[in-house]
């Protein structure tokens, strides 16, 4: 598919130096962003005014830290080469990635430059993509801290490039199998939708799940009665099999009486309805009320990609 890519290193001693004096989650985050704003000036100054480009602006360095790709193939399934480019890579092979830390004093980004290769194949496209891809090469993909420091280094490329995380995809090249942090990538950049089973859940965690819910989709039934501990600017989608009257207010009225936005749909066609009480719900359906939802609750439609 053809993309635009952002590729850097992993240095995690700006975020790390003052962990043992961060005593919250807000603190946390309130150093990382002031940190950000005393180094930020710096870096775009020292990595700005030295690019590179190479390709015809296929290939741009940026102050030997990190690189830009544009009108990229990249092929997931090439064991060399997933990335290429339609250019001489001559042009490119002499530029060197520096390593900031003297426990690396090479960085990894030219073991990877060594595998970009170039092409002037037509290869069949599965996927053309319009937004900015962060190309992610985790090493321990299950280490918290090492997942830090890409959490990091993406949110550092986001706010130096002004990307918007709803127009930025992550792209996981290390081919590693799904670990338990792979799901804070959608948190962070991204919407993470889960399908929860409540009356499976400790109270706790369900009061947990609901508290950080943006729009809560369920069917009629007691399970609604999650919508008291929805947060203030939360949506609602109540669905309603056949069956069912169409005058059962009382989690409509839940959330009016906590200010949410709410929509209702009930099915009316027989063939939906199957035995022991399960209620197929066609997917426009949902699409349709979750657009309305978000334009209710942002004021715009959510952005196409």
């Amino acid at each position: 598919m053809e993309t635009e890519v952002e590729i850097w290193r992993t240095d995690a001693t700006r975020v790390v130096q003052s962990s043992n004096e961060l005593t919250s989650v807000s603190k946390i985050f309130s150093q990382v962003y002031y940190r950000y704003l005393l180094t930020s000036f710096n870096l775009t100054k020292s990595w700005f005014q030295n690019k590179n480009k190479k390709c015809r602006n296929q290939f741009i360095g940026y102050g030997h830290q990190f690189a830009r790709l544009r009108n990229v193939i990249f092929l997931p399934e090439s064991s060399q080469g997933q990335f290429k480019l339609f250019c001489d890579l001559d042009r490119v092979a002499d530029y060197q990635f520096l390593s900031q830390t003297k426990e690396v004093p090479i960085s990894h980004l030219n073991v990877w430059m060594k595998t970009l290769g170039n092409t002037d194949k037509e290869y069949p496209v599965e996927k053309t993509s319009d937004v900015t891809t962060l190309a992610v090469f985790r090493y321990k993909f299950v280490n918290l801290y090492n997942q830090m420091t890409d959490f990091y280094n993406a949110f550092l490329i986001m706010k130096l490039l002004n990307l918007k995380p709803e127009k930025t995809d992550i792209l996981l090249t290390d081919g590693n199998l799904p670990g338990s942090l792979d799901k804070v990538w959608d948190i962070l950049y991204g919407h993470y939708v889960a399908g929860i089973q409540m009356d499976q859940q400790d109270i706790r965690d369900q009061v947990q799940w609901l508290s950080q819910t943006d729009i809560l989709v369920g069917m009629h039934g007691a399970g609604m009665s999650g919508i008291m501990s929805l947060p203030s600017h939360a949506g609602v989608l109540e669905l309603f099999p056949s069956y069912y009257s169409p005058f059962n207010y009382h989690f409509q009225a839940m959330a009016k009486w906590r200010k949410l936005h709410y929509l209702r749909w009930q099915n009316m066609n027989p063939t939906n309805e199957y035995p022991d009480s399960f209620t197929y719900i066609p997917t426009p359906v949902v699409t349709q009320r979750l657009t309305s939802l978000y334009y209710a609750m942002c004021g715009h439609k959510p952005d196409r990609r």
